[in-house]
């Protein structure tokens, strides 16, 4: 993958800046790193740079995964056609990041995962854990807050405490729509989290890319 180095530097600069004023714009060299740590999700790695630039590690973990997001995204778009109808795998295949919801889609109510990071998805069978793979149906559960609400629930793992997010939806959910309907439903996230479900941390396969430049100046 290539990025213009100015365009990224201008774009996690924003970024920084509305986060936190005091920050210091970072250099093209910074902004690369910021990058390949969100897009391998290299927690360690953020927490170094944001410790260098003086800001809170959750924060500017979120300026890291914002400045991924349009490179993410293009990724999704170009690859999407070349994902293996076998693949059967909780993680993306094409960056290997965790699913943020899954979707019981159109009338058949197919269940379909959608990536947290490039916005893709993929079928992934039902009654089994995308994070640890548990099949066991005694082990599995399912958590509705309303019960006259049955199109959003959270699916849980007694054997990993993994949960997921699953919502009723005739077609997929738009890309840039993703984070809003999980930011709608944070009351489903908190009321798993007070049971002892959680969201894996990190990827289920960190990617191994290189990231080139289209231009040479990295200053």
């Amino acid at each position: 993958m290539s990025v213009d180095p100015k365009a990224l530097r201008g774009l996690v600069g924003r970024l920084l800046e509305t986060a936190d004023a005091r920050v210091h714009p970072p250099s093209a060299d910074t902004s690369i790193h910021l990058l390949m740590a969100a897009l391998q999700h290299d927690v360690d790695g953020l927490a170094a740079l944001a410790a260098r630039a003086g800001m809170d590690p959750g924060t500017f973990r979120t300026v890291a995964v914002l400045a991924a997001v349009p490179l993410l995204h293009s990724a999704g778009r170009l690859l999407r056609e070349q994902v293996p109808p076998s693949w059967d795998h909780g993680y993306c295949p094409i960056c290997g990041s965790w699913p943020l919801l899954a979707e019981l889609r159109s009338l058949d109510r197919s269940r379909r995962l959608r990536c947290a990071g490039c916005a893709g998805d993929w079928p992934f069978r039902m009654f089994c854990c995308p994070y640890c793979g548990e099949k066991d149906h005694e082990r599995l559960g399912t958590l509705i807050l309303d019960e006259e609400m049955t199109t959003l629930s959270v699916e849980t793992c007694s054997s990993c405490h993994g949960c997921l997010k699953s919502i009723t939806t005739l077609q997929a959910i738009s890309p840039f729509d993703l984070p809003l309907r999980d930011l709608e439903t944070l009351e489903l996230d908190l009321a798993a989290f007070d049971r002892g479900y959680v969201r894996p941390v990190g990827a289920g396969f960190r990617l191994d890319l290189g990231l080139g430049t289209t231009d040479r100046s990295t200053r």
